[in-house]
Order: structure tokens, then C-alpha cells, then sequence
């Protein structure tokens, strides 16, 4: 079997398998149509056989039905007009949050090299003095820098207060790296 009709037998195989299970799973199940699915999808194992190996062939067998049901599903999208959408009863009064140039610059280097120190220190700590082994401290610590980077980021730019975001980095940085270096 040349590689275009391996390739064709296997990508019809996987649509006429959707679509009949499609059909098998319609209001009324049809065991007929369930059943006619399946070998489809089963018969379109032969045709990724002809074109790859067997490692291969299974793992596109896998994949074109998935493809396939996207596009079913695809194709089958109804786009309705949206609903005039109702203004709010009452509207949210927010309180003003203080800015400024200065505030602003804070917030940035607290953002910024505050979490990033708090982060690597973090990462060391977990390097150096987790109970695990090697190569699992060294994963764990290098997994766990930009999460608590990422956490920091998001700390100090929505909390309002400046003197809580900058005691607590800097408490969580001094002692991530005590923690590493002791």
C-alpha cells in the first residue's frame, strides 16, 4: 500500500468512526452504528500501519479520531446573537487607591528583584536542605523558584499596602536564604 492511501485510508477511518459514533450516540443509542464506529476506528490502525511503524501507527490511530471529532464538532457550532446584556442594578464603588510616582517605583522593585530574591532564596533552601535525594532537591528547588516568583509578582501588585508587601518579602527572603546557608 503506497504512503498517500495508507495516510487516506487512515484519516477517513478516523471521520467515518466519529461520525458513526456520532450517529450510534444519537437520543436512541444504536448498537448497530456503535459498532460500525469502533471497526472504523479500529480498521484505520491498518492504514497508519502501511505508512509508519507499529509504535507509530497506534499513536496516530489515537490522534486522528481526535482531530477528526474537533472538526465534527466544529462544523456542527451554531453562533446565536448575542442578548442585549442589562446594565448593573448599582455600580461598584471601588475605594481610590493611593498613586504616585514614588509608590509606583516601589511597587516595581518589590515586584521585581524583592520576589525575585525571595524566589531564589526560596530555591535554594529547597536545593540545599530538603530530606530528598539529590537530583529530586535540585528538580524541587528549580520547579519552585518561578512559582514563588510568579507569587510575589502578584502580591505586590495588588495588595495596597507597601510597608506589609516589603516586610513580608524581605521576612521570606532573609529567611529562605538563613534557611540555605545555615
Amino acid at each position: 500500500m503506497s504512503p498517500a492511501a495508507g495516510i487516506g485510508l487512515g484519516l477517513a477511518a478516523a471521520l467515518g468512526g466519529v461520525l458513526a459514533l456520532l450517529q450510534g450516540w444519537r437520543r436512541r443509542p444504536n448498537r448497530g452504528w456503535l459498532l460500525l464506529g469502533w471497526l472504523a476506528l479500529a480498521a484505520g490502525l491498518l492504514g497508519w500501519a502501511a505508512v509508519a511503524g507499529l509504535d507509530t501507527a497506534v499513536a496516530l490511530a489515537l490522534l486522528a479520531p481526535s482531530l477528526a471529532a474537533y472538526g465534527v464538532v466544529a462544523a456542527r457550532v451554531e453562533l446565536k446573537p448575542k442578548k442585549a446584556q442589562r446594565p448593573p442594578k448599582a455600580a461598584v464603588e471601588l475605594p481610590e487607591a493611593p498613586s504616585g510616582h514614588w509608590r509606583t517605583a516601589v511597587r516595581t522593585l518589590y515586584a521585581g528583584p524583592l520576589s525575585a530574591a525571595a524566589a531564589l532564596g526560596c530555591a535554594a533552601a529547597v536545593a540545599l536542605r530538603a530530606p530528598l535525594g539529590e537530583a529530586d532537591r535540585l528538580i524541587a528547588g528549580g520547579m519552585l523558584a518561578p512559582i514563588v516568583w510568579a507569587a510575589g509578582m502578584i502580591w505586590a501588585t495588588t495588595d495596597a499596602r507597601l510597608t506589609r508587601i516589603g516586610l513580608g518579602l524581605g521576612a521570606a527572603t532573609a529567611l529562605a536564604f538563613a534557611i540555605a546557608v545555615l
